[in-house]
C-alpha cells in the first residue's frame, strides 16, 4: 500500500534454516530464515554408553537469535493422525527497513521459506536499549575433547 512506511515485518519459518533475498525496489535484502522445528539451543549436550553412565561424546552447544513470535510445545502429524510432543515448533519475526516511499517487493524464490503474514510500519525510535545480551553467547566456545 502506499504510504510512508519505515519497517517491513515478516512472520515466517522454513523447512529447515536457509536464506532469501528480499528485494523492496531495487535494494536486497538477505535474511537468515530459521527451520520451524527443533531446538533453538543448547549447552554441552553430552551422549552416553548403553550403560547410561560413560559419556561418549559432548555436542558444542549454540544458541539461535532469530526473533521468536510463536512456539507450540508440540505438533499434529496428519496421516496418521497423532500429537507429537515435545516436537517445538516457531514462527519467527523478521524486521526489514524500507526505503521512503517504497513502492515493491518481491519475495524470496526459495520454497522452504513460508510466509505466514507481511506487516508495514512508521515505527518511532523506542528510546529502550538492553544493558547486556538477553541471550547466550556461544560464539567462542569451543568442541569439549574427552579424554580416553
Amino acid at each position: 500500500p502506499a504510504g510512508d512506511y519505515t519497517k517491513m515485518y515478516i512472520l515466517a519459518s522454513a523447512n529447515d534454516d536457509t536464506k532469501g533475498d528480499f528485494v523492496v525496489d531495487d535494494k536486497t535484502c538477505t535474511l537468515n530464515v530459521q527451520g520451524w522445528s527443533g531446538y533453538v539451543g543448547q549447552f554441552y549436550n553430552r551422549k552416553f554408553a548403553l550403560d547410561g553412565e560413560t559419556v561418549t561424546n559432548i555436542d558444542k552447544p549454540y544458541f539461535k537469535k532469530d526473533n521468536i513470535a510463536w512456539y507450540a510445545s508440540h505438533r499434529h502429524q496428519a496421516y496418521p493422525s497423532k500429537n507429537e510432543a515435545y516436537q517445538y515448533t516457531y514462527i519467527y519475526k523478521y524486521e526489514i527497513d524500507l526505503p521512503r516511499n517504497a513502492k515493491s517487493i518481491t519475495l524470496p524464490k526459495n520454497n522452504r521459506i513460508k510466509i505466514f503474514a507481511i506487516s508495514l510500519a512508521k515505527d518511532e525510535p523506542a528510546g529502550t536499549n538492553a544493558v547486556q545480551s538477553l541471550t547466550d553467547d556461544f560464539t567462542n566456545s569451543s568442541a569439549f575433547v574427552l579424554k580416553k
